[in-house]
């Protein structure tokens, strides 16, 4: 596995970090409005995804057995059923869902168009999170490990269930969120210590940003690219950064606190933010809270 640095970015040891200061946070965006939708009941989620109908696709967390349809207007329906420990979905172009089950010995369920069963598809380590399908029409998934995050690797699932390492060991780190940008790069987003990677289609894995929250506990979830630029959430940090492709980071919202204030992003707080999605025409960016209790609100930033 060759592994390169973005940009100017040479060493670890430098001041900056794509585009990152040490020790600092990064530039914020331009501060945009920040509200929450009221969801018809409480539900546990973990990653979301939008849907070819306009809805969200919400997946009940490594406590939960369902994933979720959320509308609009908050009404939450049962989708499908019968998951453990479902973590994020992907849809592949047949329109089947595909969805990891972290809780359980490491699987990836597939759920039929039209059907609404989990039906196991392949194996692979235990702790699997993140799940993104590829230009190629594989699937890829992340591998978090045990609770502690003792995951350190990217596997490929193919259409028919077998499974391979993509990508393993050092720098790749407790990853969590996978999304594939334009030009087939796949962006890793290591829980671990905050690092985002790009991995090319061989296997090569390229430092993209350094994170602030980096250090720390579940310094950040899940991944989602839009508008040219990838959006990660803080987690344990309670902010959301926006990425540049070219490494830059800046913060999106939130102010580090935990808590649930709505207004100016520069002044909103998130409790333990870490699902996300982008809205179809890019205008808003959809945040799920996670933990505990149960979330009774998705979070909205509007983004331009």
């Amino acid at each position: 596995m060759l592994i390169r640095q973005c940009g100017w970015a040479r060493s670890f040891s430098m001041v900056l970090l794509c585009g990152l200061a040490l020790g600092g946070l990064p530039a914020r965006v331009q501060a945009q409005a920040v509200s929450s939708l009221s969801l018809s009941e409480p539900i546990f989620a973990d990653g979301i995804r939008f849907d070819a109908d306009g809805s969200l696709i919400a997946c009940g967390g490594f406590r939960g057995t369902s994933v979720y349809r959320i509308t609009m207007d908050g009404e939450v329906t049962e989708l499908a059923s019968g998951f453990v420990g479902p973590t994020q979905s992907a849809r592949d172009a047949q329109g089947r869902l595909y969805v990891t089950n972290y809780s359980d010995s490491g699987t990836v369920a597939v759920v039929d168009v039209g059907g609404d069963q989990a039906i196991p598809l392949a194996t692979v380590p235990k702790g699997v999170a993140g799940i993104a399908t590829g230009p190629d029409g594989n699937l890829y998934v992340s591998i978090y490990g045990d609770q502690m995050g003792s995951g350190d690797a990217v596997y490929r699932v193919m259409p028919d269930g077998e499974a391979e390492v993509f990508v393993h060991g050092e720098p790749i780190a407790a990853p969590i969120g996978l999304v594939f940008g334009p030009d087939g790069t796949l962006y890793v987003a290591n829980s671990r210590d905050g690092r985002i990677h790009g991995v090319d289609a061989a296997g090569s894995v390229s430092l993209l940003a350094q994170l602030p929250s980096g250090g720390g506990f579940f310094a950040t979830g899940h991944l989602v690219f839009g508008n040219g630029k990838l959006y990660a959430s803080g987690n344990h940090h309670h902010r959301i950064y926006e990425i540049d492709l070219n490494g830059e980071v800046r913060v999106l919202a939130g102010t580090g606190k935990a808590g649930a204030e709505d207004g100016p992003a520069n002044e909103a707080t998130f409790t333990v933010p870490n699902g996300l999605a982008v809205s179809p025409d890019g205008s808003r960016l959809y945040v799920m809270p996670g933990g505990r209790p149960p979330r009774t609100a998705l979070r909205i930033i509007e983004l331009r």
